[in-house]
């Protein structure tokens, strides 16, 4: 589910569900291996990203923008 609203953009139900699992930010795409800074890069949305990174900030988890995806 995680992984579906991230690739729709559907950023209101993508924070509900980060907010009772932070540990998704880390989760990866089973397909793509994207996570969740890949599919917002993707998107393009600014607004999000650092909504993202103040999150996980608050949350205690530490982002890899370096992770790579299944593509590289």
């Amino acid at each position: 589910e995680w992984i579906v609203k991230l690739a729709s953009g559907s950023w209101i139900q993508v924070w509900t569900l980060f907010w009772e699992d932070p540990q998704l930010a880390l989760h990866k795409d089973f397909l793509t291996g994207y996570t969740a800074l890949h599919w917002i890069a993707k998107h393009g949305d600014l607004r999000a990203l650092q909504d993202l990174v103040s999150g996980a900030k608050k949350a205690g988890i530490v982002l890899d923008v370096n992770v790579r995806s299944s593509c590289g």
